[in-house]
């Protein structure tokens, strides 16, 4: 028996353009497997070249890199009249669960999103933000990311924060902000890695 986690190459390296796009509905060439390139979770198996699958053995299993395997569905009823192969594949590399470090080189992550709100219009380069953490959070690790105004996708970068009420500076390089831009929604995206305890984050 084995878990898996499903992934695949992102089109770019872009959090904003990856979270819209649809995998396996655009052609795609096939490329091959990079121990150090990030690839991007996904929650199910796709029609698509550049998808790979990550099992999980309840006890080890004896496999050579580059042997095909068969994937068989266990959860299928047995006496029902159904093809139980989920899937096949050749091995691309072998990990070993129980070393952390070797684990944390696959660099597998999710896209994760918050929504926060514009509290006003300081000057026509900055703008107040509100809504997006709670007085606790860590803002060190959010300071210098970008962060996209929803009104009309203009994009910003995380400055500080902006008192002790989890309020934020966000700096635009245009300097076309106006007083009454003051209202609108921010948008906030980046990259979650599994199998690290870094807590950096990536855009």
């Amino acid at each position: 028996m084995a878990t898996v986690i499903f992934f695949g190459s992102p089109k770019n390296n872009n959090v904003f353009e990856n979270k819209e796009e649809k995998s396996g509905k655009e052609e795609a060439v096939s490329e091959d497997f990079g121990i150090g390139r990030e690839y991007l979770y996904q929650n199910s198996l796709e029609d698509h070249p550049n998808q790979w699958a990550l099992l999980q053995f309840e006890s080890p299993v004896y496999c050579n890199a580059g042997s095909m395997i068969i994937c068989s569905k266990l959860d299928t009823d047995i006496t029902a009249n159904t093809c139980r192969l989920a899937f096949y594949g050749k091995v691309e590399h072998i990990v070993d669960y129980t070393k952390r470090e070797e684990l944390s080189k696959l660099k597998l992550y999710r896209i994760k999103e918050k929504e926060g709100s514009i509290d006003r219009i300081a000057d026509e380069y900055t703008l107040i933000g509100k809504d997006l953490f709670k007085k606790e959070t860590d803002m060190s690790l959010f300071v210098g990311l970008k962060i996209k105004k929803l009104s009309d996708g203009e994009i910003g970068v995380i400055e500080c924060p902006f008192g002790k009420s989890g309020k934020f500076k966000v700096r635009f390089q245009s300097g076309n902000l106006q007083k009454e831009q003051s209202q609108g929604k921010l948008l906030l995206q980046y990259k979650r890695f599994y199998f690290t305890e870094n807590k950096k984050l990536a855009q």
